[in-house]
């Protein structure tokens, strides 16, 4: 791995690029423990002139990675934002927009959740629900509204 680091650095150099250490993370990915056995050394790897810093995930095309694969960040982070159009637009949208935009949030990458674990599955199911019970005028409950 780190002499594929290495080379990048000298393809980006011989094009007159610099990739800076700043701006860049490293992140190692695996099981907890193929992780622990990374050598502490090569966890941060080094470049001619700096070090690179190992995180603990990343965002990338609108998904975020965390380094065993689990989706938890990505799944809290759509949790998050589906709940708060829920609250927030609620009042001045229409029914359907608030649930293409759920969709479109839990579709997005959908595929990468087929191994995730089922509590992560579970917390995107209540954001389904949520969103459906808001389009029927439910309440949260289940039981029937008065009419």
């Amino acid at each position: 791995m780190l002499c594929c680091i290495a080379d990048v650095e000298v393809w980006c150099r011989y094009r007159g690029l610099k990739l800076n250490a700043n701006k860049s993370e490293v992140l190692w990915l695996g099981t907890r423990q193929h992780i622990a056995k990374l050598n502490p050394a090569d966890v941060d790897p080094v470049l001619s002139t700096e070090t690179l810093s190992a995180s603990s995930n990343e965002h990338n095309l609108g998904m975020t990675f965390d380094k065993n694969l689990t989706f938890n960040v990505h799944a809290r982070a759509c949790f998050r934002a589906c709940f708060y159009r829920i609250r927030q637009v609620r009042r001045f949208l229409d029914e359907l927009v608030i649930h293409v935009y759920i969709t479109l949030c839990l579709d997005y990458c959908n595929a990468l959740f087929a191994s995730s674990t089922v509590a992560v599955r579970q917390r995107l199911q209540r954001v389904q629900n949520s969103s459906a019970r808001l389009i029927c005028s439910q309440p949260a409950n289940g039981a029937m509204p008065f009419l």
